[in-house]
């Protein structure tokens, strides 16, 4: 009973932090979404900064229409890449991370549409680009939320999907500008945003809903009581995020041995 309590007390304020940090990053990432926007559209030095750095880009569309494939074509890969990682965690009723990385990748696009339609406007302050609004962008919002729902499915510790999934963003968000379609502070915003609705489906989900790479800080709550050390296997260790007990520990919790006299004299007492 008290190891339960012990390991109770350690499992509830790991998850009570985790919830308050993604819930935090998520109001952190709302609010620089909303001084972007601010500053970038909305006064008159954010748009010729902006429009300054959209016209300098045009200098790298030397590849004639590949920045244009690019933008239209990137997120067909990461979409059957998330299909097939959405059903091998189906399979292993991995459900908290599935829900996590669902929300993701549909909530982001469809928030970017209605903040870029029906919420931001962008007022004429001079002729500088083309009038209409169109922060955020759809096809980065999109091809970043499916390239974190992968990070998030990823089946095991490994860091190099995250590298992968940095490269494909940039490279979404460069081709977007390069393309002339979307002007800088548009593909910045739609990062932002992506960030915002992760750590937001994360507090929600928890712990459990993490990706497998932040696991080696992740606890998973449990129901039962502490199991004794040699009851568990390595892979319930590994489920559990610990790396099992060492040597030493495993030496302090066997219990002692007694001698044969040892054993005698504590049986001759009793009597």
């Amino acid at each position: 009973m008290v190891d339960e309590g012990r390991h109770a007390a350690r499992v509830q304020p790991f998850g009570t932090r985790f919830r308050y940090w993604a819930a935090l990053l998520s109001i952190l990432f709302a609010a620089a979404l909303l001084g972007l926007y601010t500053v970038a559209v909305r006064t008159h030095t954010g748009q010729v900064v902006d429009v300054t750095v959209y016209r300098w880009s045009h200098g790298l569309n030397h590849g004639g229409g590949l920045s244009g494939a690019l933008r239209s074509n990137l997120h067909v890969p990461l979409l059957a890449a998330c299909l097939v990682l959405v059903a091998l965690a189906l399979g292993a009723r991995d459900w908290h991370r599935v829900a996590a990385a669902l929300t993701v990748a549909a909530a982001t696009p469809v928030a970017s549409l209605w903040l870029r339609d029906e919420v931001f406007d962008r007022p004429y302050l001079g002729d500088h680009a083309f009038v209409m609004n169109t922060l955020p962008s759809g096809h980065v919002s999109l091809s970043a939320a499916l390239a974190v729902a992968i990070m998030i499915l990823w089946p095991s510790r490994a860091r190099w999907p995250i590298v992968v999934a940095g490269v494909l963003l940039a490279t979404a968000s460069l081709a977007s500008v390069v393309a002339h379609a979307h002007r800088p502070s548009d593909v910045v915003a739609s990062v932002l945003l992506t960030g915002a609705v992760t750590c937001a489906a994360l507090a929600l989900g928890g712990p459990l809903a993490a990706p497998r790479v932040m696991r080696k800080a992740v606890v998973v709550p449990s129901t039962e009581s502490t199991p004794p050390p040699f009851s568990s296997s390595s892979a319930d260790w590994f489920r559990r995020g610990d790396s099992g007990p060492s040597t030493g520990q495993r030496r302090r919790q066997r219990p002692a041995r007694l001698s044969p006299d040892q054993s005698g004299t504590r049986q001759s007492r009793h009597q």
